[in-house]
C-alpha cells in the first residue's frame, strides 16, 4: 500500500507543461481536536497493575499543512502533500505514581477532491483520503512496571473524508476553508489512538 501511495504522488507529478493551467498549490493553518481513546491508555495501566486510577487528555492545537494539486477535469482533483495532524497529551495518576503520554501525529497524504461550483465565485468540496500516518508518543512514568518506555512509534494508513467551500479571489487564487474527520490515528494499546476533527483555512494558487 505505501509503494502505492508513493506511486501516485510520482504520477501526481507527471503532466506535462502542457498542462500546467491545472496545476494549483494549497497552503493552510488549522486547528484540531484530538480526542485520544483514554479508555485503552486507562486499560493498559490497569492491566499493568495500576489502582485508584485518575486521568484525562488534551489534545487542541495549530497545524499546517502544504498540498499540490492536479485537476484532472472541472469537477475533480488529485491532491497530495503534507499534513500535519498536531499533538496531545494523556495524564494518569494512581496509587504510588503517574504516566504521561505526549502524542503527536502527520504523514503523507493523497485524496481525490469533488468541486461543486454554485456561483461564478463560490464552490463547495467534498474529499476522501488516505494518509499514511506517522504517530509518536513518549511515554514518562513512574511507580509501575511493563509499560512502553520512551519513544513509541506507529505508522500505518487510515482513511480521512472531509467538507469545504472555496471562494475565488482572482482568476488563480482562491479562499478555502475545510473540515476534516480521521479515525483511529494510532495504536491504541502502544502509541494511543485518537479521532481527529480539524478544521482549516488557507489559499489555493492555480498556475
Amino acid at each position: 500500500m505505501r509503494t502505492r501511495l508513493l506511486a501516485s504522488l510520482l504520477l501526481l507529478g507527471s503532466a506535462t507543461a502542457a498542462h500546467a493551467s491545472a496545476w494549483y498549490v494549497v497552503g493552510a493553518i488549522s486547528q484540531s481536536t484530538a480526542d485520544l481513546d483514554r479508555t485503552a491508555l486507562d486499560s493498559t495501566l490497569t492491566n499493568n497493575g495500576a489502582t485508584a486510577l485518575s486521568s484525562h487528555q488534551s489534545g487542541t492545537h495549530d497545524q499546517w499543512r502544504l498540498q499540490l494539486g492536479y485537476r484532472l477535469h472541472p469537477y475533480l482533483a488529485r491532491e497530495a502533500g503534507y499534513i500535519d495532524r498536531g499533538s496531545a497529551k494523556y495524564s494518569a495518576t494512581f496509587s504510588g505514581g503517574s504516566t504521561t503520554v505526549d502524542w503527536k501525529s502527520g504523514g503523507v497524504d493523497l485524496a481525490a477532491v469533488g468541486t461543486l461550483p454554485i456561483g461564478d465565485q463560490l464552490s463547495l468540496l467534498g474529499k476522501v483520503g488516505l494518509i499514511d500516518a506517522k504517530t509518536t508518543a513518549d511515554w514518562h512514568a513512574s511507580g509501575i512496571a511493563g509499560l512502553p518506555a520512551g519513544g513509541v512509534n506507529n505508522t500505518a494508513f487510515h482513511s480521512f473524508i472531509g467538507l469545504g467551500a472555496a471562494y475565488a479571489l482572482t482568476l488563480r487564487t482562491s479562499l478555502r476553508g475545510e473540515y476534516e474527520y480521521f479515525n483511529g490515528i494510532g495504536d491504541s494499546h502502544t502509541t494511543g489512538s485518537a479521532n481527529l476533527n480539524v478544521l482549516s483555512i488557507g489559499i489555493s494558487y492555480r498556475f
